[in-house]
This record gives structure tokens, sequence and C-alpha cells, in this order.
């Protein structure tokens, strides 16, 4: 058996809404890592545009 967050518990009745989705990625993160998303864990306009010109294309707006 894993030990952490019972994901099945979470999603219980779905992910309806872009907003319910984010509360579960919140969730999970804090759940799995003991800490909640921050801003630092992010990335910035100019990284990401660094990433799509290797790539070859536009990332999808969060």
């Amino acid at each position: 058996m894993l030990d952490g967050p019972d994901v099945a518990v979470a999603l219980q009745g779905g992910v309806r809404t872009r907003s319910d989705a984010w509360e579960f990625v919140r969730w999970f993160a804090d759940a799995w890592m003991g800490r909640p998303v921050d801003p630092e864990d992010g990335f910035s306009a100019d990284e990401l545009a660094v990433v799509e010109a290797d790539l070859g294309f536009e990332l999808p707006t969060a």
C-alpha cells in the first residue's frame, strides 16, 4: 500500500470546473510534498518562451 494522499477520496464527485481542478492540484501538492504550491514553483514568461521556441509551438494557457 502506498503512503500518501487518498486521491480517490479527494476526487469523489469529480472535477467539474477549472476552479475544482486547481483546488485539487493545490490540495495534492500540499498533501504529497508537505507544503503548499507557491509562486516560486512556477516559471517566468521568458523561461516559457525559450521552451516554446525549442518545441516549435506555444504551450496552452493554464
